[in-house]
């Protein structure tokens, strides 16, 4: 398996951060990673929102790479409504998709009720390959590995 350099502060930038999730860049996956933080529930209203400024920070940071992809660490993600993760698949994903986004890796969530709403998510998602995985580690690593094929 072909190894991701360690991370340095010059290669990990914070586009967006509050209480419940960070948005950063990390430089030499590439990959755009969405972190969900502990111990909060999202909203209806918060998680669209998130989602919206991915999508917009995505298109921003997109043409300085070759190829750019997600990466979603739901470690400590809980349940989120079906119709919030059908929005999530359906709506928010083909935007992304077609600004140039192939491949998707998600960070399994601890909770079971967490990995029922990735699972649901995936089985509506088109387009976008994607793979679960048990650490940022080797979800860097898998997207760096596609990237450099």
């Amino acid at each position: 398996m072909q190894e991701v350099p360690k991370a340095n502060l010059r290669e990990v930038e914070i586009l967006a951060d509050d209480e419940l999730i960070t948005i950063q860049l990390h430089r030499p996956t590439p990959s755009l990673e969405m972190i969900f933080k502990e111990g909060k529930g999202i909203s209806s209203a918060a998680f669209r929102r998130y989602l919206q400024v991915y999508l917009l920070l995505y298109m921003q940071y997109r043409p300085m790479f070759e190829a750019l992809n997600g990466i979603y660490d739901t470690r400590l993600l809980h349940a989120l409504a079906p119709e919030d993760l059908s929005y999530a698949a359906e709506e928010n994903t083909p935007q992304l998709y077609e600004a140039g986004l192939r491949y998707e890796a998600f960070i399994v969530p601890r909770a079971e009720i967490g990995q029922l709403s990735v699972n649901y998510y995936g089985r509506l998602t088109k387009g976008v390959e994607w793979r679960y995985f048990s650490s940022m580690r080797e979800a860097r690593a898998w997207v760096h590995r596609i990237q450099h094929a």
